[in-house]
């Protein structure tokens, strides 16, 4: 059991939220900036005013702040039945105890609390496996991306319906209606929209590469392996090969096989295409 106040945060713990933002710079050193600074901390708060969700310090029984948590509760995408939860970070020494999963609960049902809402949306970095899993155990799947952010950033963005349930503790329910945000970028505004028509742009252009890698490799491996148009085996004289049967394997193999599985994954929108496709040989 869990007792934990959630509320938004004020200019009085300012400190306390950076404290928090340092013992999770192991999540940071995923995106463009490792180290937390009070400059991230007052951007994300300005971000959050201008997009309108809810940036909440989570504190434990003592007081001390535990996390942070970011939500729009409703009008996504200017959708009053959808809700976005953008940011869960909780500090290195408070983790593995449940935490997240009860302020998820948390969350969820104060989202409920208004009727419209059926979808709830949640992002994490594609480089975040062990996030992306703990999404997926708390009811969220993946339904697009990975995308890429105005940030540098790519993500993936998961969805599950608003259903009703109850917390996973003693925890007092949200207090205010601050309108404060995360580091997630919301995807109502502007910008997502804008990398959203980017993100598909390049899907495509992914997808023809890498259809060209494919078929360039296997009609120069095929060439290699049959003889045709092969250059003189002079050329391999010091290496560890004497023939152009390895090198006309690898690019076969190994450069036409990567590069058509990432053009078919890609083409399937599958969550590993843009991993493959980016993925040096």
């Amino acid at each position: 059991m869990h007792s934990l106040e959630i509320r938004p945060v004020t200019h009085a713990d300012l400190s306390a939220v950076l404290d928090v933002y340092r013992q999770c710079e192991d999540f940071l050193a995923l995106g463009p900036e490792p180290a937390a600074s009070m400059e991230m901390v007052l951007r994300d708060i300005e971000t959050s005013q201008r997009d309108g969700g809810r940036f909440c310090g989570i504190l434990g029984a003592d007081g001390s702040m535990v996390g942070i948590v970011d939500f729009v509760p409703n009008g996504l995408e200017g959708d009053p039945h959808l809700a976005f939860l953008s940011l869960l970070m909780i500090a290195a020494p408070y983790r593995n105890q449940g935490i997240g999963q009860a302020v998820v609960a948390l969350i969820e049902d104060e989202i409920e609390r208004n009727p419209q809402v059926t979808t709830i949306f949640a992002g994490v970095q594609v480089n975040n496996p062990q996030a992306l899993r703990f999404w997926e155990r708390n009811g969220y799947r993946i339904v697009g991306g990975p995308e890429l952010q105005p940030d540098g950033t790519t993500t993936f963005r998961l969805q599950k319906s608003a259903s009703g349930g109850a917390t996973g503790g003693s925890i007092r329910r949200i207090q205010g209606e601050a309108a404060i945000r995360g580091r997630q970028p919301n995807p109502r505004s502007p910008n997502r929209r804008n990398t959203t028509m980017l993100h598909r742009i390049l899907r495509i252009a992914l997808i023809i590469l890498d259809a060209f890698l494919a078929l360039t490799a296997l009609e120069g491996g095929i060439a290699l392996l049959a003889g045709l148009n092969a250059p003189p085996p002079e050329l391999l004289n010091g290496l560890f090969f004497g023939s152009y049967l390895i090198p006309g394997l690898s690019l076969v193999l190994i450069v036409g096989g990567c590069a058509l599985a990432a053009a078919i994954l890609l083409l399937r929108r599958h969550t590993m295409g843009a991993l493959v496709a980016l993925h040096p040989v």
